[in-house]
């Protein structure tokens, strides 16, 4: 059934067309780079220290670089042990769009909800460009179990999409999902999202260091990541992160003038990771010699003693 009823008001339309205006070319539409269908914002991270079930968040679902869109069905699917969909605002960008489906239920199946809309342009208007179709508000259902680091995840899947022209035809588009983590506080507001089982953390305020030690979570792991939320009050960046001694690289996913996200990978075995703050170059050498300074100062002092 996916499409027939979409399809179908497409042919009415162009039927209608052609016989109020004899004859009427309508090109053929095509879908140039970066034709899409996303979530934004793409990640939402909560946290247990500031918020709680029963708060509520905003997605918006948008579309972009689109040529003679006329019609359209798409289908979003979320995990309803996290969350459920309470609120809904669709911004259609036709003039009195004929809405063919419009169906949301958060028991959809045993795991997931869904919310199912069909719609087409019906003013013989099609639409090019980008804009918004849906504000979608979720509502947090549970929270991740006790234990630091421990989360609970959905993704917010946007599937099934048909995306068509005023000839019925598919438009090519790429598909970018949103994601949501409920994750509970870590001591010192620094927050852990990984793949390994996180047997200890500790965060030593006298030098600011950060020290997670990960294990394996299956017995056949390979790799593991870490993605640290972390204040900047605790650390600012840039960091030195070393896994088992050896430096690696991370990534920056976000960051605003409060706090950082960063990422970072690692070959599995239980592991001691240490992130500190990234000393600049050119204080180097003057911590250098101010350590130097003060070894040569208790040496002499205990030379005096003898």
């Amino acid at each position: 059934m996916k499409g027939k009823l979409f399809k179908s008001f497409l042919l009415l339309l162009l039927l209608t067309a052609t016989v109020t205006n004899v004859i009427q070319f309508i090109p053929l539409s095509f879908a140039y780079p970066g034709t899409n269908v996303y979530i934004e914002p793409a990640l939402v991270d909560r946290y247990t220290d500031a918020t709680s079930v029963g708060d509520t968040f905003v997605v918006d679902l948008k579309f972009g670089n689109f040529t003679n869109l006329a019609g359209i069905e798409y289908k979003v699917y979320w995990n309803n042990s996290v969350l459920n969909l309470v609120g809904i605002v669709d911004t259609l960008p036709w003039v009195g769009p004929f809405i063919a489906t419009n169906v949301t239920d958060n028991n959809w199946s045993a795991d997931y909800g869904r919310s199912y809309f069909v719609a087409v342009d019906v003013s013989g208007t099609p639409y090019t460009g980008s804009a918004q179709l849906r504000r979608m508000t979720f509502n947090i259902t549970d929270t991740p179990p006790v234990g630091y680091g421990n989360y609970l995840y959905s993704l917010i899947d946007v599937a099934e999409t048909v995306f068509g022209d005023n000839l019925a035809n598919p438009i090519p588009h790429t598909i970018y999902d949103g994601e949501f983590y409920f994750v509970r506080t870590l001591g010192y507001g620094v927050n852990v999202i990984s793949n390994s089982t996180i047997e200890d953390f500790q965060y030593f305020d006298f030098n600011g260091t950060i020290k997670i030690t990960v294990s394996n979570m299956t017995a056949d792991q390979t790799h593991g990541y870490c993605r640290l939320t972390i204040p900047h009050d605790v650390l600012s960046p840039p960091y030195d992160i070393t896994v088992n001694g050896t430096v690696v690289q991370y990534t920056t996913v976000s960051e605003n003038e409060t706090l950082s996200i960063i990422y970072f990978s690692y070959e599995h075995s239980t592991l001691e990771i240490i992130v500190i703050p990234e000393f600049p170059s050119l204080l180097i050498l003057p911590l250098f010699m101010i350590a130097t300074l003060l070894a040569s100062m208790l040496y002499r002092k205990h030379r005096l003693k003898l």
